[in-house]
């Protein structure tokens, strides 16, 4: 009697250890206990290519000079020049922040030593449509100087259910592959981590140099359904 219970408890630590294996591959199905049913667990994925919809744009000022208020006087006054184009231009002026102002008493250049003043601001554009046209206007402004882009996608939420909604899809057309049957029933739905991004970092050097100036970004989405 001994012996027969050695060999059942081995027997069901196999059994165990088989669906513990199984559980970890893409596909899998099992009997339901108890019942004649065939639950089936299948992963089901979807992307979506979209176009970023806003871009901020960061710019950077600086001058240097013999005196420090001089040149804090004139990087103010190429900050207000900038933010005054751009308005004319129809630019809301509060899409205009002004990120960081500092200066620096020890800047060498050259074998000499400079009073510089460098202020950052950043520029967002809520069509990327219009993007080029800010770019060149931000250019004509004297000492302005484009340092980076980050596209964005604000619909990012929408896009992302509409892509969760897909990749449930591609999980039941497995699912219906795999038993051969239509009439499937959802037991179970469970999203699965992945990398999901809806923001496009671009340094200007790099741009200048692209095909084209947006990118799309990839929205992924992933789950693991149960049928039966």
């Amino acid at each position: 009697m001994k012996k027969h219970s050695k060999i059942i408890m081995l027997l069901l630590a196999i059994i165990c250890l088989s669906c513990a294996i199984t559980v970890s591959t893409p596909v899998y199905a099992q009997v339901a206990v108890n019942t004649n049913e065939t639950t089936v667990c299948v992963f089901g994925e979807a992307k979506l290519e979209v176009k970023p919809d806003t871009a901020h744009v960061n710019v950077k000022i600086e001058n240097v000079g013999n005196s420090i208020d001089a040149v804090k006087k004139q990087t103010f006054e190429n900050y207000n020049n900038v933010v005054q184009s751009l308005v004319t231009a129809g630019l809301n002026k509060n899409n205009i922040k002004l990120t960081n102002f500092y200066t620096n008493s020890n800047c060498a250049r050259f074998g000499q030593v400079f009073e510089s003043a460098v202020l950052n601001f950043k520029v967002t554009l809520n069509n990327t449509e219009n993007l080029n046209k800010l770019i060149t206007l931000i250019e004509q402004n004297e000492n302005a100087q484009i340092c980076n882009i980050t596209f964005e996608v604000t619909s990012q939420n929408e896009s992302y259910q509409k892509v969760l909604n897909s990749a449930v899809e591609n999980a039941k057309q497995k699912a219906q592959n795999l038993l051969n049957k239509t009439d499937l029933t959802i037991v179970k739905i469970m999203e699965e981590n992945t990398y999901c991004c809806g923001t496009l970092y671009k340094d200007y050097v790099d741009t200048q140099f692209a095909d084209t100036l947006v990118d799309n970004v990839t929205i992924n989405a992933k789950v693991r359904v149960e049928f039966n």
